[in-house]
Protein backbone atom coordinates (compact mmCIF):
# COMPACT_ATOMS: atom_id res chain seq x y z
CA UNK A 1 0.00 0.00 0.00
CA UNK A 2 3.08 2.45 1.02
CA UNK A 3 4.15 1.94 -2.92
CA UNK A 4 0.79 3.05 -4.74
CA UNK A 5 1.37 6.82 -4.17
CA UNK A 6 4.94 6.41 -5.73
CA UNK A 7 3.79 4.19 -8.63
CA UNK A 8 0.70 6.25 -9.33
CA UNK A 9 2.87 9.33 -9.74
CA UNK A 10 4.92 7.23 -11.98
CA UNK A 11 2.45 5.97 -14.48
CA UNK A 12 0.33 9.94 -14.33
CA UNK A 13 3.30 12.09 -15.25
CA UNK A 14 4.01 9.50 -18.39
CA UNK A 15 0.63 10.48 -19.46
CA UNK A 16 -0.33 13.30 -21.60
CA UNK A 17 -1.53 16.37 -19.84
CA UNK A 18 -0.22 15.94 -16.71
CA UNK A 19 3.62 15.66 -18.23
CA UNK A 20 4.72 19.19 -17.17
CA UNK A 21 2.97 19.45 -14.17
CA UNK A 22 4.75 16.73 -12.15
CA UNK A 23 8.11 15.34 -11.53
CA UNK A 24 8.92 12.50 -13.17
CA UNK A 25 9.79 9.00 -11.11
CA UNK A 26 11.63 6.39 -12.82
CA UNK A 27 11.53 3.82 -9.89
CA UNK A 28 10.52 2.74 -6.57
CA UNK A 29 12.84 1.43 -3.78
CA UNK A 30 11.45 -0.24 -0.70
CA UNK A 31 13.13 -2.71 1.68
CA UNK A 32 12.20 -6.32 2.19
CA UNK A 33 9.76 -7.39 4.53
CA UNK A 34 9.47 -11.25 4.94
CA UNK A 35 13.45 -11.84 3.63
CA UNK A 36 16.39 -9.53 5.50
CA UNK A 37 19.08 -11.79 4.50
CA UNK A 38 19.89 -9.44 1.96
CA UNK A 39 19.64 -6.21 4.03
CA UNK A 40 21.82 -8.22 6.31
CA UNK A 41 24.99 -9.30 3.91
CA UNK A 42 24.45 -5.21 2.29
CA UNK A 43 25.10 -3.62 5.72
CA UNK A 44 28.01 -6.24 6.29
CA UNK A 45 29.86 -5.73 3.42
CA UNK A 46 29.23 -1.84 3.90
CA UNK A 47 30.82 -2.15 7.80
CA UNK A 48 33.81 -4.38 6.17
CA UNK A 49 34.23 -1.01 4.23
CA UNK A 50 34.19 -3.64 0.67
CA UNK A 51 31.33 -1.04 -1.19
CA UNK A 52 32.38 1.43 -3.02
CA UNK A 53 30.23 4.30 -3.46
CA UNK A 54 29.46 5.80 -6.58
CA UNK A 55 30.23 9.61 -6.74
CA UNK A 56 30.45 11.70 -9.51
CA UNK A 57 34.22 13.30 -10.06
CA UNK A 58 32.58 16.85 -10.41
CA UNK A 59 31.59 17.23 -7.03
CA UNK A 60 31.19 16.95 -4.00
CA UNK A 61 29.17 20.50 -4.56
CA UNK A 62 29.05 23.25 -2.05
CA UNK A 63 25.73 24.32 -0.34
CA UNK A 64 25.54 27.22 -1.75
CA UNK A 65 22.99 29.10 -3.98
CA UNK A 66 25.70 28.34 -6.81
CA UNK A 67 26.64 25.15 -6.11
CA UNK A 68 23.41 23.97 -5.29
CA UNK A 69 22.14 25.05 -8.83
CA UNK A 70 25.47 23.19 -10.73
CA UNK A 71 24.75 20.18 -8.86
CA UNK A 72 21.07 20.17 -9.93
CA UNK A 73 22.09 21.08 -13.21
CA UNK A 74 24.48 18.03 -13.59
CA UNK A 75 21.73 16.00 -11.97
CA UNK A 76 19.17 17.63 -15.09
CA UNK A 77 22.04 16.57 -17.74
CA UNK A 78 21.88 13.54 -16.97
CA UNK A 79 25.59 12.64 -17.21
CA UNK A 80 26.20 12.24 -13.71
CA UNK A 81 28.97 9.33 -13.53
CA UNK A 82 27.52 8.07 -10.06
CA UNK A 83 25.72 10.16 -7.27
CA UNK A 84 26.08 13.81 -7.26
CA UNK A 85 26.96 14.67 -3.89
CA UNK A 86 26.12 18.84 -1.87
CA UNK A 87 28.32 18.90 1.39
CA UNK A 88 26.18 20.38 3.51
CA UNK A 89 28.84 20.74 6.77
CA UNK A 90 32.21 20.06 6.94
CA UNK A 91 31.69 18.51 10.35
Amino acid sequence: IFLFPALWRAMYTRCGASRFSLPKYSYAMALPTGDTDVVVRTLALASEDKLVPSVDARGPFPFTTEGVRDAFRLQASRHAKGKVVITVSKE
